[in-house]
């Protein structure tokens, strides 16, 4: 079995692909049950995002099937082992779907030309995924070619205004970038619309240190601190030195 979970702390890199609200269910040839929010599907493999936020991926051999549940109710089949054609209509075109997968491949093997090259092809066949214009963006950035990263985040957040991880990850462009005043708006907005996305607080906390906005700075960082974020002790110890406060 496959199994593959990424996040990153600043370079928010858990390639997403999904922003749906129905509950699906994976019925493993184990006899576990996985259920989440499917990111990603393919004939080799299926993505799934579950509610502790992370993702894994699942080789399609060891799925015996899936199906999709809203309000409770089981609407759909999407996959049966014994059945291969009662994937639902819905899906991507199996060509959109290889174009996706090989991006996710070429991106964890940090292969990012590969990977935007990938996206691209699926951008050719479907222009209104936001998804993959966030993919192609986190390619780009991950290549340090931050300009386009953030056109393609603008993209994604312009097909879908609620798409948070988007924001953020457009605000840690310029963040990078070192456009301090852009990438706090750009977090600001991940807040909005995602109150507990402790990364958005923590950079700024970052942010707000370097630009000797201080109380600012720890006030985003008892913030990100009450979700859980660890900072690295040589921040908290400047930001104390800097401010003239102990907390």
């Amino acid at each position: 079995m496959n199994k593959i979970v990424m996040a990153c702390f600043i370079c928010y890199c858990a390639v997403i692909f999904s922003t749906a609200s129905y509950a699906e269910t994976l019925y493993l040839k184990s006899g576990e049950k996985v259920t989440g929010k499917i990111t990603a599907q393919s004939s080799k493999s299926v993505m799934i995002q579950t509610a502790d936020g992370g993702y894994s991926t699942y080789s399609s051999k060891d799925i015996e099937k899936i199906t999709k549940e809203e309000n409770g109710i089981i609407a759909k089949t999407q996959y049966n082992e014994k059945d291969k054609s009662s994937q639902v209509s819905g899906y991507a075109k199996e060509t959109e779907d290889e174009s996706v997968d090989k991006g996710i491949n070429y991106f964890k093997n940090q292969k990012y030309d590969e990977a935007i090259d990938a996206f691209s092809r699926a951008i050719q066949i479907n222009p209104n995924k936001a998804d993959i214009y966030n993919n192609r963006g986190l390619s780009y950035k991950m290549k340090g070619d931050l300009d386009n990263a953030i056109i393609d985040f603008n993209k994604a957040v312009e097909i879908d205004p609620t798409y948070e991880k988007a924001y953020y990850n457009m605000g840690s462009a310029y963040f990078k970038k070192g456009d301090f005043d852009k990438a706090i708006k750009e977090f600001d907005k991940t807040i909005e619309i995602n109150p507990g996305f402790v990364q958005a607080y923590a950079n700024r906390a970052s942010i707000y240190f370097r630009k000797k906005e201080y109380d600012s700075s720890w006030a985003n960082m008892h913030k990100a601190e009450g979700l859980g974020f660890k900072f690295d002790p040589e921040f908290l110890r400047d930001l104390k030195r800097a401010s003239g406060r102990e907390k």
